[in-house]
């Protein structure tokens, strides 16, 4: 039991005529004795396809019935008479050639034995799109010509070509003779209901400063129509994801456009196209849209104002910068003030006084604010005089002494110098003028 080893080399050719012809090599020189008795089986398809076999024992062979500008792929391998078949070689690839052939290809029909017959072909799917075959038979040289009406099978989609399928009744008996032409297609229509006017021209924008102002040329026809246009526009790296279209009837070559509807600072495109407006009428007309217009181009201004947020963030900031400098303001305001009413003189804040009080535990001074919670109702500088004491005010308490100062007395009582004060007291007590001195 031999298992050769694969072929090897397996390369395709272009003949003159446009047919392919596959040939390999063996790994087993000429004289040796496998040479001989080597037999090949070679798969070929037409990708995604299923494989077709042909058995040969010679190392090439020439396919006839391939399809072109399509891909194919072939592979072969050997075996000695009844032996094992070896491995696969390795996968050839290869496309043909391509050429203005709308086909049908591989026209194949079989009789099931008993009543019908069944006919296949396959076609170009760009093909099937503007041109269909109609397949005709004839079942003696003599009978009348018969058409078949063809449906499409199902296939693989990536698959370039599209399968065709026919079944008609026929008899072991039968001569039969197919025929397969592209169909005659007519179609009856009225010229007037099936108009499509030029594309429009010249598409132009005009800044009008609130706004922009699209226009275009209307194409000129022989009859008087009315054309609708529809305007279609878009954001250039937004054409893919969002185009505003908008529909202008009764011939107007013109529409306005606000800027609040776009976007600053953004580059725009724009195509127009028309059509004949429907009139309603059994003669009126009517049509398809036209082809779009040449493409303009227009950029919106930058927009300089804030965005709602912005502006109320700077307006918090403003209103928080202003409440931070009356608070220092007002913070530098009181200080002064400050500053002010200690720089006012005052017999209060004599070093002479604070000396006195310091020494004399029992005298208090009261603050201004609190002379009117005192006993004295009323403070005085008469005159300077010699003074003369009246010691029946027995609820004041002091010890008068004299001294020299200049040209005048200084009296000092319980400590308080300073000139001769007439003192007032709360009780009624009443020195000389109803006064205590």
């Amino acid at each position: 039991n031999v298992r050769p080893r694969p072929p090897r080399n397996l390369v395709y050719q272009m003949t003159q005529e446009g047919g392919t012809v596959l040939t390999w090599d063996s790994v087993y020189p000429l004289d040796h004795s496998l040479h001989s008795t080597l037999n090949y089986q070679l798969q070929y398809r037409r990708a995604p396809q299923d494989w077709t076999e042909a058995l040969v024992s010679k190392s090439q062979l020439a396919l006839g019935d391939l399809v072109p500008g399509v891909n194919y792929q072939a592979r072969v391998r050997a075996r000695v008479r009844e032996g094992s078949w070896s491995e696969w070689s390795p996968l050839l690839e290869w496309r043909t050639k391509d050429i203005s052939d709308w086909g049908p290809y591989n026209l194949h029909c079989d009789f099931d034995g008993l009543d019908e017959v069944t006919c296949t072909w396959e076609v170009k799917r760009e093909v099937t799109s503007s041109i269909l075959f109609n397949l005709t038979y004839h079942t003696s040289p003599t009978a009348q010509e018969q058409s078949c009406c063809p449906e499409a099978v199902n296939s693989n989609s990536h698959d370039p070509l599209l399968l065709f399928r026919c079944q008609f009744p026929a008899t072991t008996s039968s001569e039969l003779q197919v025929h397969l032409r592209p169909a005659e297609l007519q179609k009856e229509f009225l010229p007037n209901q099936h108009i499509k006017p030029p594309a429009p021209q010249a598409v132009s924008i005009e800044d009008k400063g609130d706004g922009l102002l699209l226009s275009w040329k209307l194409p000129v026809l022989n009859y008087e129509m009315v054309l609708d246009t529809q305007v279609r526009y878009w954001r250039d790296e937004q054409q893919e994801e969002k185009v505003e279209t908008i529909v202008v009837n009764q011939s107007t070559s013109s529409i306005n456009l606000q800027l609040n509807q776009l976007s600053p600072g953004a580059s725009y495109s724009v195509q127009a196209r028309v059509c004949v407006s429907h009139s309603g009428d059994e003669l009126g007309y009517s049509g398809t849209w036209s082809d779009w217009s040449p493409t303009g181009h227009w950029s919106t201004p930058p927009d300089f104002s804030l965005p709602a947020s912005c502006f109320y963030f700077l307006l918090s900031l403003s209103v928080a910068t202003v409440a931070m400098f009356l608070f220092c303001l007002y913070r530098r305001a009181h200080t002064r003030i400050n500053v002010w009413q200690v720089s006012i003189p005052s017999p209060l804040k004599s070093k002479v006084l604070k000396e006195i009080i310091r020494n004399s535990p029992g005298v208090r001074l009261l603050p201004q604010k609190d002379f009117d919670r005192t006993n004295i109702s009323k403070v005085q500088v008469l005159e300077i005089l010699q003074p003369s004491f009246n010691t029946q005010c027995s609820d004041c308490s002091w010890s008068p002494v004299e001294e020299d100062s200049g040209s005048y007395q200084r009296i000092t009582w319980a400590g308080v110098s300073g000139t001769p004060l007439l003192l007032q007291c709360g009780d009624g007590g009443q020195g000389q003028g109803g006064e205590r001195r």
